[in-house]
């Protein structure tokens, strides 16, 4: 063949391949399309695209990323072209960041949905003999003759020494480059460190992420350019509180005309591409719950919630109405803050990265049966010393029944010392002259079995028949959000189960656990005599003409014995 021919034969290919564009054949359906409308506008910073199995997002975000990539816009049903690369960025040089779970998910999920055909189907029109998408309720007769459409994100669009590949065995991309503007995209598991580096005009989040914690920095890297982040996932994922939060961002922002967040939820039910029998049998056999979470992408927060009994305005000392003020509101407020009668408690979570302490105090069973969480330390990254300072300096004059402590971190000797973790603190709180009744500057384990501490905390939350729960908190915000945002671990088929989740901040509530396993009470004060000036003097008096006499000495007219 000669090279004429090969490149005749090329461009004959390429030109095919340009009249089968995914991007140009795919319509929205309604709710995808008011969800890229709402996405595309200037200001919106996340998204987090929640649904059921075959509810549309994954062609949601395949659409977005192509256009956007590829500087093309999406046809909507009524003929509008969308473009999702904003009018500053036409033309020019795009970074784009991919993050997935890990590298197998990078593989199996995130390079098939954009590189590999057959992500919506398409079929020849019978009038115009054009390729279009396939619509099942007009071409319910002819569905053997559809097929699947080609990539999102054809391979002739990209430079072909661009590829470059962690493994390409498995498909696990580390990036491309488009050949129209050199746009990049890459991608990055969450399992490694933070993808640092350039600013980024797009990240896209999929499914889980092993460290939330790095969010903040994807954040970051997009402000420079005004960009946004996209999270698509669906309710069988373990929530986070990140995802939780993002969640309650996006349905707060729903109020305002400018929103900086968003949620979706696509429903299964609303995409026709994926209605049968069979789908219908499958989601019989399952309960209400699984049927929301597959179908309809309704996540049950509230069973992955460690504390779903859990409200700021319940469980708070000191009412926001003073009408609804009860003895301990007034107590404390009479006083100004926890009375100095009340028998206190100290709580320690040891650590390197998120140290904690807690304060709580116990009323007299007067005033009511109740623990009031009045004080809290969360600064990361405190050794003993420093948090033994910061502890002093928050309890001036007050007097503590005991120190309570994670008592397996407590007993852990790190490497390389000859003393344990519960050592360093004993002595940086004596050197400090802090110290309780039942153990001086040493500390009380709580329990090791989470399930048994956290079910003596779900108690305390429960409202009794008087109308108050005994957990009563009084400014302690840090203690606050992380009992509303305590996930539950998720057991191999991603159920929840009753121990926590793994790579959470819980350190101030998990103080609160330990507390609660000591059952702390009331204890009264035990009153100490002091002696006057003249007493101290003589009995002064008294010890120095005691020594070295061994049965009595005269002192004016009365005897002084020396035993």
């Amino acid at each position: 063949m000669t090279i004429l021919a090969s490149n005749a034969i090329r461009a004959a290919v390429e030109i095919q391949t340009r009249k089968l564009d995914a991007l140009m054949l795919f319509r929205p359906l309604p709710h995808q399309e008011d969800a890229l409308k709402q996405f595309v506008k200037d200001g919106v910073v996340e998204a987090l695209v929640g649904g059921g199995n075959r509810s549309g997002k994954s062609a949601f975000i395949a659409a977005f990323l192509s256009s956007l990539l590829r500087d093309k816009p999406i046809i909507l049903a009524n003929g509008e072209k969308l473009y999702v690369r904003p009018e500053r960025l036409r033309g020019k040089e795009l970074l784009v960041w991919g993050i997935g779970y890990n590298w197998a998910h990078i593989g199996e999920t995130m390079y098939s949905l954009l590189f590999r055909s057959g992500q919506f189907d398409i079929i020849k029109d019978s009038v115009s003999k054009q390729w279009r998408a396939y619509d099942p309720i007009v071409d319910i007769d002819r569905q053997h003759e559809k097929r699947g459409a080609p990539p999102f994100l054809p391979a002739i669009d990209i430079k072909p020494t661009s590829w470059a590949w962690e493994s390409k065995r498995q498909r696990q991309l580390r990036s491309v480059q488009f050949k129209a503007d050199d746009s990049r995209l890459v991608f990055y598991p969450s399992t490694g460190e933070v993808a640092q580096g350039q600013p980024v005009h797009f990240v896209w989040i999929d499914e889980d992420i092993e460290n939330t914690d790095h969010y903040s920095e994807w954040l970051m890297r997009i402000t420079q350019y005004s960009g946004k982040i996209a999270w698509t996932s669906w309710p069988t994922n373990v929530p986070s509180e990140l995802m939780t939060a993002i969640q309650d961002r996006g349905l707060s922002d729903r109020e305002v005309e400018n929103p900086k967040s968003l949620y979706f939820q696509f429903e299964g039910k609303k995409n026709p591409y994926v209605q049968s029998a069979a789908r219908q049998f499958a989601l019989s056999t399952m309960t209400q719950e699984e049927q929301d979470a597959r179908d309809s992408g309704i996540m049950n927060r509230e069973s992955w919630l460690m504390y779903p009994r859990f409200n700021r305005k319940i469980h708070i000392a000191i009412p926001d109405k003073e009408e609804l003020d009860d003895t301990l509101a007034k107590e404390i407020k009479k006083h100004n803050g926890i009375p100095a009668g009340w028998t206190r408690y100290l709580a320690l979570d040891p650590g390197t990265t998120n140290p904690a302490i807690l304060l709580v105090a116990v009323p007299p069973l007067s005033i009511g049966d109740f623990v009031v969480p009045y004080d809290e330390i969360a600064i990361p990254r405190l050794d003993a010393d420093q948090l033994a300072q910061k502890v002093l300096e928050i309890s001036l004059n007050q007097t503590f029944q005991a120190f309570i402590v994670d008592g397996r971190a407590y007993r852990q000797t790190p490497m390389g010392l000859s003393y344990s973790i519960g050592d360093n603190y004993a002595r940086a709180f004596a050197q400090r002259n802090l110290r309780c009744k039942e153990s001086g500057s040493s500390f009380t384990p709580g329990s090791d079995i989470p399930e048994a501490r956290i079910g003596q905390l779900q108690a305390w939350m429960v409202i009794r028949p008087n109308g108050t729960p005994k957990l009563r908190i009084l400014n302690c915000p840090v203690l606050c959000k992380q009992l509303e945002y305590y996930m539950k671990a998720a057991n191999t088929l991603r159920q929840p189960t009753d121990k926590p989740g793994k790579k959470q901040k819980i350190d101030v509530a998990t103080c609160l656990e330990y507390i609660a396993s000591r059952e702390p009470r009331y204890h009264y004060p035990v009153e100490v005599k002091v002696e006057s000036p003249g007493i101290k003097r003589w009995n002064a008096f008294v010890k120095q003409c005691s020594i070295g006499v061994k049965e009595s000495v005269k002192c004016g007219a009365g005897t002084i014995s020396s035993k």
